[in-house]
C-alpha cells in the first residue's frame, strides 16, 4: 500500500478536500494517509474522519522568525532579479539557512510516506513540514488553493504544484520560475459542489428560506474581510441603505450581506433590525483550524449567488464565483469613510489580483458611489450586461466546470506515487 502525508492548518481544507470525498478516494485506491494538523487533539474532528488507513499527527503552530522572513524576502529578490540562480539558492536555503524540525523528521522517518502533500504553500505554517520532507528526500506536492495566490508569493517551493487554470500555470512559470512540467492544472476542488446535479433550489424556495419576496430584486454585498487594523467594512451597506432611501436604486430591493470569514460580525449586527436586510455568515468552527463550511453551507452560497439579481463585492473570490451562475457582479473600489485606507487596499488589488481583470475589462469596476448606483440600475434592467465577460471569467479562472477537480487531484497524486 502506498502512503501520503498531508498537512493542513485551515478549516477550509475540510471544505475543499475532505467533504468532497478525497480521503475516501485515496483509501479506496489503496493509499493510506497520515494527516498532520493542529487539530490532532480535537476529538470531535478526528472521530469524524478516522478510518483504519488514516492516522493523525500533530502539526505544531509556528511563527515566522527573522531568519525565515529574511530568507523569504531574499528569495523574492532572486526570483525577480536573477531567476537563473533560484535552484542554487533554494538548495542553499533548505540545507544551510533553515533547520528542519527533528520531531517531524523522526515521524516521517518512521512513517515512510511516498509523497508529502502541502495544502497551502503560501503560508509559513507548513514550512517545517516541507523542510522535513525535503531533508529526507520525499517528493512534495503543493496545492494552490485560490486563483490569486501567486501574487502573495510562496513560503516554500514544493516539487510539484497543483493549480486551478492555465493562467495560474503561467503565473507559476513566470512569477515563481517553475518548470512548466512541474505545474499541473486540476481546477478548483472547492467549487465541485457548484457543478453537482442538484444544488440549485427554485427562486420560491430560496426566498422562503431567506424570508424574502420572490418577486422582488435581491442584492448581495460580499465583504472582503477585515485585513487592515480598524478597517471599516460597513460602509457599503450604509451606502446601499442611503441609496434606497434617496431613490437612487429601487426601493423594493432586498439585501443579503454575506460576510467574509475574517469580517467582524459584531460590526454588522445593527443591520438585523432592518426588515429588508439579511446577514449571512459562516458559523462552522473547528478548534485550532478556525472557520469551516459544511457542504450544506456551500450549496447555500451557490443558491445565494444564483438567485441574487446583483452581487457587489470589493474584490473577494466571490467575484469569480458569481460568474459561474451568470449573475451580474460589480466591484466598487472606493471607501466613503476611510478613503486613504481604501486606496491602500484597492490599489494593491488592482495592481496584482485584479490587474488582468481590469485590463481586459472582465468586470465592471467603479471608483465612485454615483457610478455604483448607475451600475446597479443597469444590471437590474439589463442582466445581460457583461455577460460575455462573465463567461470568459469562468473559462479563464474556473476552467473545469465538470465538478471533478477532486478526482483530478487524486489522479495527480496517483501519478506522482
Amino acid at each position: 500500500m502506498k502512503k501520503i502525508a498531508l498537512s493542513f492548518t485551515e478549516g477550509r481544507v475540510v471544505r475543499d478536500l475532505f467533504q468532497n470525498g478525497l480521503l475516501d478516494l485515496l483509501t479506496s485506491n489503496s493509499i493510506s494517509v497520515d494527516l498532520f494538523t493542529p487539530a490532532e487533539r480535537v476529538k470531535s474532528f478526528t472521530q469524524q474522519w478516522e478510518q483504519p488507513s488514516i492516522k493523525f499527527f500533530p502539526l505544531k503552530p509556528r511563527s515566522m522568525g527573522r531568519k525565515e522572513f529574511w530568507t523569504r524576502e531574499f528569495r523574492k529578490r532572486v526570483i525577480n532579479k536573477t531567476p537563473g540562480l533560484l535552484p542554487n539558492w533554494l538548495k542553499f536555503e533548505y540545507q544551510r539557512l533553515i533547520k528542519p524540525d527533528p520531531e517531524l523528521i523522526e515521524i516521517l522517518r518512521n512513517e515512510k510516506p511516498d509523497l508529502v502533500v502541502l495544502t497551502n504553500p503560501i503560508l509559513h505554517y507548513e514550512l517545517p513540514f516541507f523542510h522535513a520532507a525535503h531533508t529526507l528526500g520525499i517528493p512534495t506536492l503543493g496545492i494552490i488553493r485560490s486563483w490569486d495566490n501567486f501574487y502573495k508569493g510562496l513560503s516554500f517551493h514544493p516539487d510539484t504544484l497543483a493549480v486551478w487554470n492555465p493562467i495560474n500555470h503561467a503565473e507559476a512559470v513566470n512569477l515563481m520560475k517553475y518548470a512548466p512540467e512541474n505545474v499541473k492544472i486540476i481546477g478548483s476542488t472547492q467549487f465541485d459542489p457548484y457543478f453537482s446535479p442538484d444544488p440549485i433550489w427554485s427562486r420560491k424556495i430560496f426566498a422562503k428560506k431567506m424570508k424574502f419576496n420572490a418577486d422582488k430584486p435581491i442584492i448581495t454585498i460580499a465583504t472582503l474581510g477585515a485585513f487592515q487594523h480598524q478597517y471599516d467594512e460597513t460602509y457599503l451597506l450604509d451606502w446601499l441603505i442611503g441609496a434606497i432611501e434617496e431613490d437612487i436604486i429601487p426601493a423594493d430591493i432586498q439585501v443579503v450581506c454575506r460576510l467574509h470569514p475574517t469580517s467582524r460580525l459584531e460590526h454588522f449586527l445593527k443591520y438585523k433590525s432592518y426588515p429588508n436586510i439579511r446577514l449571512s455568515f459562516i458559523d462552522g468552527y473547528i478548534p485550532s483550524l478556525s472557520w469551516v463550511m459544511s457542504r450544506e453551507d456551500v450549496v447555500f452560497v451557490a443558491n445565494l449567488l444564483h438567485h441574487s439579481d446583483v452581487v457587489i463585492s470589493p474584490g473577494s473570490t466571490i467575484t469569480i464565483e458569481t460568474a459561474i451562475f451568470d449573475t451580474p457582479i460589480i466591484v466598487p473600489v472606493f471607501h466613503i469613510y476611510q478613503p486613504e485606507l481604501g486606496d491602500l487596499q484597492y490599489n494593491h488589488h488592482l495592481s496584482t489580483h485584479f490587474k488582468r481583470l481590469q485590463e481586459l475589462d472582465l468586470i465592471p469596476i467603479t471608483k465612485s458611489s454615483e457610478e455604483l448606483g448607475e451600475m446597479i440600475n443597469k444590471s437590474l434592467n439589463n442582466p445581460e450586461w457583461y455577460q460575455n465577460e462573465r463567461k470568459k471569467l469562468v473559462e479563464d479562472y474556473i476552467y473545469y466546470t465538470d465538478g471533478h477537480s477532486t478526482q483530478r487531484l487524486l489522479n495527480l497524486i496517483i501519478d506522482l506515487l
